[in-house]
């Protein structure tokens, strides 16, 4: 499902789950300019940091949180998952998915080209969400997110997929892609985002 306000992708499977919050972001909506146009939410790529904050603060508001709840990591390409409960005090952790129990604290992971996953654990209540780039999937960063899911908890909990069937590369008018940027001898590239919030 796509929503018409910020072109935002749904999961059905997430969709049916009661008390949480989800949207696989596109590129469309924001306010950044150029090869950034419009919704970048990349803190490290090298657009303007006021526009990627506005940006993901339109994120938040769409999910229900304030901007300062609205989670990413510094994405390293590994199989690490951690645990979170609170807003970063500082820098952004280093791994690639971010777990939590935490009603109101979105959580989101940046994609250009690699896959973001959406899970949650309806009756256990916990969710996560995990950047997964072919070096995070080879290393098991999908296997370590369960794993984590499971820790305070007595089962897994992941019973079904959902498959968008998109492709960065071929759709530049929603997607940001990294190997398109590179193909077009671009300097840098967009982020989009996907998060997931209990409410």
């Amino acid at each position: 499902m796509v929503t018409p306000d910020r072109a935002m992708f749904c999961a059905s499977i997430l969709e049916n789950c009661d008390g949480i919050r989800h949207g696989f972001f596109t590129r469309q909506g924001g306010v950044s300019r150029g090869i950034y146009s419009s919704l970048n939410c990349g803190l490290g790529s090298g657009d303007d940091a006021e526009n990627v904050r506005q940006n993901r603060a339109l994120v938040a508001e769409t999910l229900g949180v304030l901007p300062d709840r609205l989670l990413t990591l510094y994405q390293i390409h590994s199989a690490m998952a951690l645990i979170v409960d609170k807003p970063w005090s500082g820098d952004a952790a280093e791994a690639d998915a971010l777990v939590t129990r935490t009603p109101g604290l979105a959580i989101g992971a940046l994609t250009a080209d690699c896959a973001p996953i959406l899970l949650c654990d309806h009756d256990a209540r916990v969710i996560a969400a995990a950047h997964a780039g072919w070096r995070g999937a080879l290393a098991g960063i999908a296997e370590a997110t369960v794993a984590t899911m499971e820790e305070r908890l007595t089962r897994a909990g992941v019973g079904s997929v959902s498959d968008l069937g998109l492709c960065t590369y071929c759709d530049e008018t929603r997607l940001f892609s990294y190997r398109r940027s590179q193909h077009h001898g671009e300097g840098d590239y967009g982020r989009q985002i996907s998060a997931i919030v209990l409410t």
